[in-house]
């Protein structure tokens, strides 16, 4: 006749458990802290190709904007941070936003050419030229912040101030992740 397996358990022997030390409980919460890594299907998207599309989205409807006022999205880039800094040597500019050196290069140009920006070669160093945003180029500060505003307020305007504020959180504690691990 067969035994059920509660009458086999209290048939065994009592088994005295150690106590629990301080070292075994930092190692029971680091093995519960421990998340089995979530695989992208289906249920879960990429989270880089979510942001790669909100990104491309967002960078169409710039474009299309800042066309009727004759820029283009790298030039919007620059003349954003030179809005905040008044002037910057143009390798710093392109290594702050991620410009290639070529591509800065162009990009200046178009800016000299519409008189948005102008250049000075450094006294020092020949080879490093500093970007000065001009009074033409700080104008239109007064005109593209609205444009940005009505986009973003566009891309959220479903979502609440709190909505707004954990998403940043999320987009802020992903880029440190991946910065962690680089």
């Amino acid at each position: 006749m067969r035994q059920h397996l509660s009458d086999r358990l209290s048939t065994q022997p009592s088994i005295t458990l150690p106590a629990v030390t301080p070292t075994m409980t930092k190692k029971i919460k680091a093995a519960s802290a421990f998340k089995a890594p979530r695989k992208t299907n289906e249920n879960w998207p990429s989270h880089g190709l979510l942001v790669r599309h909100l990104n491309r989205t967002f960078l169409k409807m710039l474009q299309v904007k800042l066309q009727e006022h004759g820029l283009n999205v790298t030039q919007w880039m620059v003349i954003r941070e030179l809005w905040r800094r008044g002037k910057g040597w143009q390798s710093e500019l392109a290594d702050d936003l991620g410009i290639e050196a070529p591509n800065m290069t162009t990009t200046i140009n178009g800016m000299a050419e519409l008189g948005l920006v102008k250049r000075r070669r450094s006294p020092q160093d020949r080879r490093k030229i500093q970007i000065i945003i001009t009074p033409a180029g700080r104008s239109l500060e007064a005109i593209l912040l609205p444009i940005i505003d009505d986009i973003n307020n566009q891309a959220a305007r479903d979502f609440s101030d709190s909505d707004i504020r954990q998403f940043h959180s999320y987009l802020m504690r992903m880029t440190d992740n991946l910065k962690s691990v680089t």
